[in-house]
C-alpha cells in the first residue's frame, strides 16, 4: 500500500511493489515528490485518491487536482495516460514551450532591476536580456523599459520592444 515518507522539509509518495508493477512505464518512478509529481501516480492509479490517509481532500478533488497538475507540468505523461491532448491553452508547460519557440530570436529579459537600484531612472526597469531568454553562455544586453509596460509582461517573461532603449551594461552586482 502506498505511503508518504517525510523528511524535515519535504515528502515523497512511495508505492508498494504491486502498485509499482501496475504503473505504466512512462509514469513509473522510484518515488513521487509531494509538490506535483504525486499527481502522476494518482492519474495512473486513480484508486490511490480513495485513500484518505494519503489524500484527505476527497477522491474527486484529488483526481481533479492530479489531472490539472499532470497536464500543466507533465504534458507528455498526461497525454499517454488519458489519451487527451495537452495544448498551450490548457497546459502551463506547453504554453511556456510555445513562448520560447515563438521568441527564440527575440531579446527576453531574464533579470530586472527597478528604480530602487541607483543606476535605474525613476519609473523605469533595467532589463538584462538574452536571445530567447536563454541563461547559459549567451550574450547579455541591457535595456531601459518603462515600468508601466514591464508590469504588463506575460507569465514567461518580457520581450524587448523596438522602442525599449538599449543601454551600456550597467554594473548591477
Amino acid at each position: 500500500m502506498a505511503y508518504w515518507q517525510d523528511t524535515p522539509g519535504h515528502a515523497w509518495l512511495y508505492l508498494s511493489p504491486a502498485e509499482l508493477a501496475r504503473m505504466p512505464e512512462i509514469a513509473r518512478r522510484p518515488s513521487y515528490e509531494e509538490d506535483v509529481e504525486w499527481a502522476i501516480a494518482v492519474l495512473a492509479l486513480p484508486e490511490l485518491a480513495e485513500n484518505k490517509k494519503l489524500f484527505g481532500g476527497g477522491k474527486e478533488a484529488t483526481l481533479k487536482l492530479a489531472r490539472e497538475h499532470c497536464c500543466n507540468y507533465y504534458p507528455d505523461i498526461f497525454e499517454q495516460l488519458t489519451g487527451e491532448k495537452a495544448t498551450p491553452e490548457n497546459s502551463h508547460a506547453r504554453a511556456e514551450a510555445k513562448f520560447h519557440q515563438d521568441h527564440a530570436n527575440d531579446w527576453v529579459v531574464i533579470v530586472a532591476y527597478g528604480d530602487w537600484k541607483e543606476v535605474v531612472p525613476k519609473d523605469f526597469v533595467l532589463g538584462e536580456a538574452t536571445l530567447g531568454g536563454k541563461r547559459k553562455n549567451v550574450p547579455l544586453r541591457s535595456f531601459l523599459i518603462p515600468q508601466e509596460r514591464y508590469d504588463k509582461r506575460g507569465p514567461f517573461g518580457y520581450v524587448i520592444q523596438s522602442d525599449d532603449k538599449e543601454v551600456e551594461q550597467a554594473n548591477t552586482h
